[in-house]
């Protein structure tokens, strides 16, 4: 021990006299510990530690196989939720969540709150306890009881002001008197239904009669615990059996409708958890190469040494104590780099979260920099040590008098000019493998944002409201968004104007499927019965946001009068799946039954990439907004509307104007969403721009590293080589030929 205490200060003592090495090699090690410390902070987190909630592998999510689509994990119609949680016996409770809004009342006025309306036992699944109050009863999700909510944590703190007496207060939301009985805890994130800002509320769902027959629709999404003793293949069996007896009772919607069961954990990853270890796996090159630019460091300073060495070896020093020597200048080495290192892992995992979109990776705001990643970083410390530590400590095993000093006159020793070649051979590689991965990540990302999303980007803004309560009848639904569109319109700098139900790149897409029926063809099996996209539009629509008319005409003002002839327009992608060979211009088509209003094709319009650059266009058919005969479930003119504002100025300076016309039609109209189309891009492409900007940087790192490796090892090189340098030149070497040997060497 006491050798071991003077081997350290000696290592101490002469990294204080070459502060230029020791500063290089600690940043550089500095930086490959953090980043890799802060890759796996997130690892360790999302993936490796079970969730937050007692006997968290019993708990799964449960989804529709759409085989007609070919979706398996698709949402979950009401009915068949409803029929899985009477029929199955594998599971000890399940419970459906949907996606909500509520309109809060304000002084001024109304502003949204993100919900999740939730069924009987949700909470129960998950054996969440509350942080302030109590969670829902059986009775709040019982028809006519008095509207209850439970706050999220944050909405808590950040809107109410982290007020302790807030349960048992009465707040409006949707006109009507609201009960808070409760408050989550802070931990609580399920992202069962994912949001780029939360769910602020949790409601109780009181299930209406028409849900109870919905099978052809979906939009749930279900989580269940297992009963004790069942396992994950025994659950989806018995989810399989329940599918098939429904497929059998209503062939019309679930014949080709499966069940998918998944972890809640593996839920939670998603496709993030392939992006994580990706990342990891960059991020540990770039730790190799450091460790190899600092090996190759201390083989350079080692040459410095081999007489040091040799001397101690002719006065008995054993191959042990020299190898433990050069060992511990490595320890030392990467215990101050390892320090310097949780430093920038701290930063990095704050810029993680500040980077990271919230759409791909939930939960990021649990990573910490805590006792197992802090067991990590000393793992790694170690692990370096020993890596680039070992070369040097080997070649001292050997030390030679002779060729110390042979070398000490200016020749280079072969043995170690060997080693220092292989170290930057390999960080080198190491680097080239980053870059090009990198490389090949920007060119598809250029080529996905130069993919036609079916619409014109340019100056062009969202305004998204939500119009169910606020109006009665249809009548005045129809006049408030016509009202609003003209007066929108008029502002300065707005070129055009118009609304539409099923809004592309937005997240909260309204997606409406309903069966198809073609006038005039013979009536499919239940089992084929064709699907497509119901969406509502303005007059105007189209023009504002670019859609190309490729045949026919477009929806106009005329098409919306009641008592006009109920016209469609349908897509390019709708033309080619259902009249490949035929022309359907003025044929009739049927939504929803065979016995609805038919509905006559007027015109074929462009396709629209709803969900991103990448996404595959859908079947769609595009009907008057002013007409709600063909509304889904009866409830008239269709209230969830975006409407595009097409601007001669900069999108987002016409925002404001536009959200105080809605004020001054309706004080209490709140705004769900706004946006300029290039926000909205912005966060379609948010995850593919995440990953290649981490492996971008990591790529960047390591090319650094490399080049600087090289810098330093050619100018020890050179150093070392002086005196044959100048003998060369004494027998008449120019300096260019110095200067091509040197850069023959480096490359």
């Amino acid at each position: 021990m006491s050798n071991l205490v003077l081997e350290l200060r000696y290592a101490l003592r002469m990294l204080k006299n070459r502060p230029g090495f020791a500063t290089i090699a600690v940043v550089t090690l500095a930086l490959g510990i953090g980043a890799t410390t802060a890759i796996y902070s997130v690892v360790d987190t999302l993936i490796v530690r079970d969730l937050p909630y007692p006997e968290p592998d019993r708990i799964v999510t449960i989804w529709q196989d759409n085989q007609k689509d070919g979706i398996p994990r698709d949402d979950v119609a009401p009915a068949n939720f409803l029929d899985w949680r009477g029929r199955s016996t594998a599971f000890e409770r399940m419970a459906a969540a949907d996606p909500y809004s509520l309109d809060l009342v304000g002084p001024d006025h109304a502003e949204v709150l993100f919900a999740t309306q939730v069924t009987e036992g949700f909470f129960d699944i998950l054996k969440v306890q509350p942080y302030l109050g109590r969670l829902f009863l059986p009775a709040d999700h019982t028809p006519g009881t008095g509207p209850v909510i439970v706050l999220g944590h944050a909405l808590w703190q950040g809107r109410f002001g982290a007020d302790s007496s807030i349960v048992g207060q009465v707040l409006t939301l949707d006109d009507a008197p609201t009960e808070v009985v409760g408050v989550l805890p802070q931990q609580f994130d399920v992202a069962l239904v994912n949001h780029d800002s939360g769910r602020d509320v949790w409601i109780p769902r009181q299930m209406e009669s028409w849900e109870q027959q919905t099978r052809g629709s979906s939009w749930w999404n279900v989580i269940a615990r297992l009963a004790p003793g069942v396992t994950l293949e025994q659950a989806e069996a018995d989810l399989d059996r329940v599918a098939e007896v429904l497929a059998a009772e209503y062939p019309q919607t679930n014949s080709q409708v499966g069940t998918t069961v998944v972890p809640l954990h593996e839920h939670l990853v998603g496709p993030a958890g392939r992006t994580l270890w990706l990342l990891l796996g960059a991020v540990t090159l770039v730790l190799l190469i450091a460790c190899a630019n600092v090996a190759g460091l201390l083989v350079a300073r080692g040459a410095e040494r081999e007489a040091e060495l040799s001397v101690r070896a002719a006065l008995g020093a054993g191959p042990g104590r020299l190898a433990r020597l050069v060992f511990m200048e490595a320890v030392v080495l990467a215990g101050l780099g390892a320090v310097l290192g949780l430093l920038v892992a701290f930063l990095g995992v704050d810029l993680l979260k500040v980077l990271a979109p919230g759409q791909m990776i939930a939960r990021l705001r649990e990573v910490t920099v805590d006792g197992r990643v802090l067991a990590f970083t000393l793992g790694v410390s170690s692990l370096t040590a020993v890596l680039f530590g070992s070369v040097p400590a080997l070649q001292s095993l050997r030390p030679d008098l002779q060729a110390a000093l042979k070398e000490n006159r200016g020749t280079a020793g072969h043995r170690r000019t060997r080693a220092r070649n292989a170290l930057i051979a390999a960080e080198t590689a190491f680097a080239l493998a980053l870059l090009i991965g990198a490389g090949l990540l920007l060119r598809s990302f250029v080529s996905l944002l130069n993919e036609d999303p079916g619409f014109r980007r340019d100056h062009l803004a969202v305004v998204q409201i939500f119009r169910w309560a606020n109006d009665e009848t249809a009548s005045e639904r129809t006049a408030f968004f016509r009202e609003a569109i003209e007066r929108m319109q008029a502002l300065p700098g707005v070129l055009a104007a118009g609304a539409v139900s099923a809004a592309p790149f937005l997240e909260a897409n309204i997606d409406i499927r309903q069966n198809l029926y073609v006038q005039g063809e013979a009536p499919a099996r239940a089992e084929e019965q064709p699907q497509t996209y119901l969406t509502f539009a303005t007059p105007g629509y189209f023009q504002t946001v670019g859609v190309r008319l490729l045949q026919g005409r477009l929806l106009t003002r005329a098409d919306e009068d009641q008592q006009a002839e109920l016209v469609a327009v349908i897509n390019e992608t709708m033309r080619r799946r259902f009249w490949r060979n035929v022309d359907p211009m003025g044929r009739s088509i049927r939504l929803g039954a065979d016995t609805a209003q038919p509905v006559r094709i007027v015109g074929v319009v462009g396709d629209v990439r709803h969900e991103g650059f990448d996404a595959t266009p859908r079947p769609e058919v595009f009907v008057p907004h002013g007409r709600g005969a063909v509304g889904p479930h009866g409830r008239g003119v269709f209230g969830s509307m975006t409407i595009f504002l097409r601007t001669a100025i900069p999108p987002g300076g016409v925002v404001e104007p536009a959200k105080r016309v809605l004020w001054e039609l309706d004080p209490r109209q709140t705004i769900y969403h706004t946006a300029t189309v290039d926000q909205m891009v912005s966060r379609v492409v948010a995850p593919q721009r995440f990953v290649l900007v981490l492996l971008g940087a990591f790529a960047a790192l390591a090319l650094i590293m490399a080049a600087v490796g090289i810098y330093g090892l050619v100018s020890f090189a050179v150093q070392r080589r002086t005196h044959e340098v100048g003998i060369r030149m004494a027998l008449g070497a120019q300096g260019i030929d110095v200067i091509r040997l040197i850069v023959r060497q480096g490359v």
